[in-house]
């Protein structure tokens, strides 16, 4: 299937209207070069062909999520970008699998002091640890939470559980976040542009919800699954859009 964004109807769409025919000359968010930095193809099109004034725009072949049509409201474009980048702003839940109550207070702690809070924390609770312990740590520091309980719990099972189009699980292992990690995470898709399904590595794993669910989960019932983190089950079944932070920092 292929993606395509089509601009003509974009409120970001900046027009020559001096030329006859009307020309698209870019994006507010400047998206085209961006795109096309990246590899993204971007080709103009006459909006109508075969009229003697041959309206022209672009098409891009992805996905942009800042592709906004007006309300009608007599908004600004400045006021429309404001909305239209909170709406595209990516949300996170993060995944965690605590040994004990310390560690979940340790990790809350981190999650609290980043300068933006994840969407909710998911606790995946294998060892039964005390609920009301649990709850009176998390509550000082203001985080929406669940857990998801048992011996057999899966990372599945809080996968399951997830509001957000992004879930990232964190470990003992994990690095320490920069405060600014989830604008530092939200700029890889909105402003450099790559599209990813999992970056893994030193701030744990941070997995596109739906892409998982489509390309990774469905082949949990083959054996050399259980034995394979998540990225690389993602590199087994996909082969493509995984990086490190490195790569995307």
């Amino acid at each position: 299937m292929n993606i395509e964004t089509i601009c003509k109807h974009c409120i970001f769409a900046l027009w020559d209207t001096q030329k006859i025919p009307t020309e698209q000359t870019g994006c507010y968010f400047d998206r085209l070069s961006k795109f096309e930095k990246i590899g993204i193809k971007v080709e103009k099109r006459e909006i109508i062909p075969g009229l003697p004034a041959k309206q022209q725009h672009y098409t891009i072949g992805a996905m942009c999520n800042r592709c906004f049509m007006s309300d009608g409201s007599g908004k600004s474009i400045e006021e429309y970008a404001k909305i239209a980048v909170e709406k595209s702003r990516l949300q996170f839940d993060f995944i965690y699998a605590p040994k004990n109550v310390d560690a979940v207070r340790n990790v809350a702690g981190s999650l609290s002091n980043l300068d933006s809070k994840p969407n909710q924390l998911i606790l995946l609770d294998r060892y039964n640890l005390n609920k009301k312990e649990i709850y009176d740590v998390i509550s000082k520091f203001h985080l929406k939470w669940i857990t998801v309980s048992g011996l057999e719990a899966s990372i599945d099972d809080a996968i399951d559980n997830c509001e957000s189009e992004y879930f990232w699980v964190i470990n003992d292992d994990t690095e320490g976040f920069p405060k600014d990690i989830l604008q530092l995470a939200d700029n890889i898709w909105n402003e450099k542009m790559i599209q990813f399904f999992c970056v893994h590595g030193k701030y744990g794993t941070l997995v596109n919800y739906d892409m998982y669910k489509m390309f990774v989960a469905k082949w949990d019932n083959d054996p050399i699954n259980k034995f394979l983190t998540i990225d690389e089950r993602f590199k087994l079944n996909t082969g493509k859009r995984t990086y490190t932070w490195d790569e995307v920092l």
